[in-house]
């Protein structure tokens, strides 16, 4: 038998005693055959020191992995102030029109879009972009085209327009207000009622926003102002919120739900089937002056009451119903005195 070991990776050439003859891989040679490969890999892996491919190799770093506390606050001197930062580095977004398909995905992703940053024009319908870029590159990564949109460096310094406009009095810097401001210091004599709200710079003359509510407080301590602003607390004594009669409006649609108002199934015609004219119907109403009629089940004495007069153009005294053995439902209507029954029974053709 020879073997020979490469790589992690055993070869073995099982042979027999006869250089020319090797071991068949069916019957009791089989058995000899995986014993002779099994030997062949011990031996192998214990000369040449190999773990067998189901090991795992311990993990050894390359290099010492640094403690947590030599870690913490080592980018803060990468840092600066939002004043440190150059404004000329920054970046803009530039769109190339011959490539443009107008689908106008970068004006709904802009995310400067209430600041109107990407512009499309009424005529040509192509996107320009404005000043007011601020390069978050949103548009760059939904643009459908490639190379379409590009982020080329800003030539101007970027000046944020957001929010109430500043007006600044000449002799006052931006860099003295934003120390001022910064510091929590107040500002000096000369550089107050600075900051206006309609952006509008301070005239001889104009009342600022200072004078006007020293006058207003002054019109309240006088009791000039109309009204008094005052807000009582409700006190809950119970966990249990019990709502209000609150005020509660007819629904006034804006278009019908239906198109036409629901019939009423149970009419005057559809509660009196037909008038019984047995035997004992037309006795009834010969001595008991008395109509008899199968009706609908669901009517009650009301409705029938009400569609015998209504068909037969007569007074009803009095209504009795009962329900009969195969579901139908008969009245007994019994009419006034004033009325002969065989005569309105003759004349609206029941007998």
């Amino acid at each position: 038998m020879n073997y020979n070991c490469y790589d992690g990776h055993i070869i073995c050439f099982i042979t027999t005693d006869h250089p020319s003859q090797k071991l068949p891989s069916f019957g009791p040679y089989l058995e000899q055959r995986k014993k002779i490969i099994a030997v062949s890999k011990i031996r192998a892996r214990d000369q040449n020191g190999t773990c067998s491919p189901l090991q795992r190799k311990p993990f050894i770093p390359q290099k010492p992995i640094p403690a947590i506390k030599d870690v913490i606050g080592k980018a803060l001197q990468y840092l600066g102030t939002f004043g440190e930062l150059s404004g000329v580095e920054q970046v803009v977004a530039l769109i190339n029109e011959e490539m443009c398909i107008n689908c106008g995905k970068c004006y709904m992703t802009c995310n400067d879009s209430g600041y109107q940053a990407i512009q499309f024009d009424p005529e040509t319908h192509l996107p320009t972009v404005t000043d007011t870029c601020t390069g978050c590159t949103l548009c760059l990564s939904v643009c459908p085209i490639i190379d379409c949109i590009r982020m080329v460096s800003r030539t101007t310094p970027y000046e944020p327009k957001r929010g109430l406009p500043l007006a600044v009095k000449p002799e006052v810097t931006n860099q003295h207000l934003v120390k001022g401001f910064n510091s929590g210091m107040q500002p000096a004599v000369g550089t107050q009622n600075v900051l206006w709200e309609d952006g509008a710079e301070s005239k001889e003359g104009s009342s600022c926003p200072s004078q006007s509510r020293n006058q207003s407080e002054g019109l309240e301590s006088q009791g000039v102002l109309k009204g008094v602003h005052s807000h009582k607390k409700k006190i809950y004594t119970s966990p249990t919120f019990r709502r209000p009669n609150t005020l509660q409006l007819r629904r006034q649609p804006k278009y019908p739900r239906k198109s036409a108002p629901r019939r009423n199934k149970i009419d005057h015609y559809a509660i009196i089937k037909v008038p019984l004219t047995t035997e004992l119907a037309i006795k009834k109403i010969e001595d008991n002056n008395t109509f008899v009629f199968i009706v609908v089940i669901k009517a009650n004495k009301h409705q029938i009451k009400q569609a015998v007069k209504k068909l037969y153009d007569i007074d009803v005294a009095k209504v009795n119903t009962l329900i009969r053995p195969d579901r139908e439902k008969k009245a007994y209507v019994w009419l006034p005195p004033d009325y002969d029954a065989l005569y309105v029974a003759n004349k609206t053709r029941i007998i």
